[in-house]
């Protein structure tokens, strides 16, 4: 059986009534005008929430806020679940009267000027976490709308980054191993290294929470150094901490390249590097250096036998004076 284009067309409209019934008892109909949470707020400063809604077609019934799951402030626009008319809008002023704020461990929180707005004052690292608004319609349907935003409160270290396990000079092919350490920070530090203004890559080693919520931070750098790294005998080791989206702060130090130790004693085996070098350039061998080293050896010996030549000679005088001495008593 062929239907009509009207049956078609009738059945269409029916869906679609069908359809704004259903959206009138049950659709949330909340509209944000403005929904602001600031992404990161220095620690020391304030920082200012706002949660404007227009709701539709049943007037708002209680806006509040929340931080990770637990409630601090509150506005109930209307009295009682069978109230329908306000006496004042929504968004007026003057339901601001109505505003509750509770307890919140660490952070002071004031009202603010508008419905919605509230002031976190001189936050401290416990106000960092997730915010949300909750939006509650009226009678009959109270639909609930929640929208929600993370709020960072950065705190600087009090220093910049300290470097520490390094050396004035190294010797290419040495490990190259120092630690930088990132105090009393929040959140946790990106911390980047550099040689000679190139990034290398280093790798967390202790994450240190503090009393006062704030992290210590230590990274370390394991690289072998080259001949490449040293530009006219020196290397330049940089270590840089971002806190958030913007503060940075860097240290750099300076080392140079390690020079053999060349003593000026002449030891056995510069002796034999003189000889090898002696038959490299012609200049004078081994024994001549043998000779230089042995004088105090011959001078030793001669003057031994010095001594033994004069011990004979006194004992032939003695020897002499008491055979003359014999013939003339005989």
């Amino acid at each position: 059986m062929r239907k009509h284009p009207e049956d078609a067309l009738v059945t269409v409209n029916v869906l679609l009534i069908i359809f704004l019934i259903t959206c009138i008892q049950d659709c949330h109909g909340v509209r944000y005008r403005a929904f602001v949470v600031p992404q990161e707020v220095r620690s020391g400063r304030n920082a200012t929430l706002e949660c404007q809604v227009d709701t539709w077609p049943k007037p708002l019934y209680s806006l509040a806020w929340w931080k990770d799951g637990a409630q601090f402030y509150r506005v109930a626009v209307t009295k009682s679940y069978h109230q329908v008319e306000v006496t004042a809008h929504p968004l007026s002023s003057s339901n601001i009267n109505f505003a509750k704020l509770f307890p919140l461990p660490d952070v002071k929180v004031k009202v603010g000027l508008r419905m919605g707005e509230v002031i976190l004052q001189d936050v401290g690292v416990a106000a960092s976490g997730m915010y949300t608004c909750e939006v509650v319609t009226d009678f009959p349907t109270f639909s609930q709308n929640l929208l929600s935003s993370n709020l960072t409160v950065v705190e600087p270290p009090p220093t910049r980054p300290i470097i520490s396990g390094f050396k004035g000079r190294y010797y290419p092919g040495e490990v190259l191993a120092p630690n930088c350490t990132v105090l009393r920070t929040h959140p946790i530090p990106s911390i980047s290294w550099f040689v000679n203004g190139k990034q290398v890559s280093g790798d967390i080693i202790e994450v240190r929470a503090n009393p006062d919520l704030t992290l210590t931070v230590v990274n370390r750098l394991m690289l072998r150094l080259h001949k490449h790294h040293f530009q006219d005998g020196l290397f330049n080791l940089t270590c840089g901490a971002l806190v958030g989206d913007s503060l940075w702060s860097a240290t750099s130090i300076t080392a140079r390249h390690a020079h053999p130790h060349r003593p000026k004693d002449v030891h056995l085996n510069s002796i034999f590097d003189h000889h090898e070098r002696s038959k490299l350039d012609g200049s004078r061998g081994i024994n001549s250096v043998d000779k230089e080293l042995s004088r105090p050896y011959q001078r030793l010996h001669s003057g031994g036998s010095q001594l033994q030549v004069s011990t004979w000679k006194g004992c032939y005088i003695w020897a002499t004076i008491v055979m003359s001495l014999t013939s003339l008593r005989w």
